[in-house]
C-alpha cells in the first residue's frame, strides 16, 4: 500500500494518512489492523540538512525521531531514537536490479483491488489531531484555568528515567549496515520543522541528511505489524532560515515531479 500525508500532499494513487507523527500512528495502526497491507511505501516531501538538493528524490528505509534541543544536550530521551526496516525487507527486495524499494513495490499487480480501482485512496478529514493544535477554544475548562496541569509525584516518570540520559541515543550500533556505512539515507522526524542552518549542519554531521515530520511513526507501525516498509521523498527546502518560504515557492512543482516519478514506477 502506498500512503501519504494528505492535505496538501495527497496523490491520486496514495492512501492518506495524516500530518504529523501523532495522526500518522494513530491512522495507520488502524489501516494496518484493517487492511493488513502486504507493505508500505510513503511519498512525501522532505526539508534537507544540506546535501541533497533541491528537487532530488531519494528512497529510504531508515528514520530517527531526535529534536533541536537534544543536539545542545538540553534534553535526553529513553526510548531507541533510531527504526529500520533495511535488514527486514524481503529478499525479492533487496535483490532487485536497481536496489531500490520501488521498484519492487510499486507493481499494479501487487496491489489490492481496492487500490488498483482507486478505492484505497482516502481523503484526510478535517478533524485530525493536527487540525486542532493549540487552539484554546478546543482545549477543556480545567486546560484553560490551569487546573489541568498535575503536580509530579515521587514516582513520577521523569524521575524514574533520569539516569537514562544516555543510554540509547542515536548508537551506531544500533543503525542498520547500510545506514553505518552511509549506503541508507537516514531521515529524521519531528512534529517540528528544522529553520536553523546551524541545527542542519549538526544533523548532517550526525550522517542525517532529511527531514520529515511522518516517516518515523511510518517505520515504527510497520515494525509493530511486520510489514516490510520503506519512503519516497522528493526535496523541497533545506533547513535554513529560509525553510518555510523555499517550501512554499516549491512544493507545487516538487508534487509534481514525485507524481511524475511515482506514476512511472507504477508503470514500469
Amino acid at each position: 500500500m502506498i500512503i501519504c500525508a494528505g492535505k496538501i500532499e495527497t496523490f491520486d494513487f496514495a492512501t492518506p494518512v495524516g500530518i504529523g507523527m501523532t495522526d500518522v500512528s494513530i491512522n495507520l495502526t488502524r489501516l494496518c489492523m484493517e487492511k493488513r497491507p502486504e507493505f508500505l511505501l510513503f511519498v512525501g516531501s522532505a526539508g534537507s540538512y544540506g546535501e541533497k538538493k533541491i528537487f532530488e528524490i531519494i528512497e529510504s528505509r531508515s528514520a530517527c525521531n531526535i529534536e533541536n534541543s537534544f543536539l545542545e544536550g538540553h534534553s535526553y530521551t529513553p526510548i531507541d531514537n533510531v527504526v529500520s526496516t533495511t535488514e527486514d525487507v524481503s529478499r525479492e527486495t533487496r535483490q532487485a536490479d536497481d536496489n531500490s524499494l520501488s521498484s519492487v513495490v510499486l507493481k499494479p499487480e501487487r496491489w489490492s483491488e481496492a487500490t488498483r480501482e482507486g478505492r484505497g485512496t482516502r481523503q484526510a478529514d478535517d478533524n485530525s489531531l493536527s487540525s486542532v493544535v493549540l487552539k484554546p477554544e478546543r482545549w477543556s475548562e480545567a486546560t484553560r484555568e490551569g487546573r489541568g496541569t498535575r503536580q509530579a509525584d515521587d514516582n513520577s516518570f521523569s524521575q524514574r528515567v533520569a539516569s537514562t540520559r544516555s543510554s540509547v541515543v542515536l548508537k551506531p550500533e544500533r543503525w542498520s549496515e547500510a545506514t553505518r556505512e552511509g549506503r541508507e539515507i537516514l531521515v529524521n522526524c519531528s512534529n517540528y520543522i528544522t529553520a536553523n542552518s546551524s541545527y542542519a549542519k549538526q544533523y548532517l554531521g550526525k550522517n542525517i541528511h532529511l527531514e520529515n515530520m511522518e516517516f518515523y511513526a511510518v517505520l515504527k507501525v510497520a515494525e509493530k505489524f511486520g510489514i516490510p516498509a520503506g519512503g519516497v521523498f522528493i526535496v523541497t527546502n533545506y533547513c535554513d532560515e529560509d525553510a518555510h518560504e523555499t517550501f512554499k515557492k516549491n512544493h507545487k512543482e516538487a508534487m509534481q515531479r514525485l507524481a511524475s516519478y511515482m506514476n512511472q514506477k507504477i508503470k514500469s
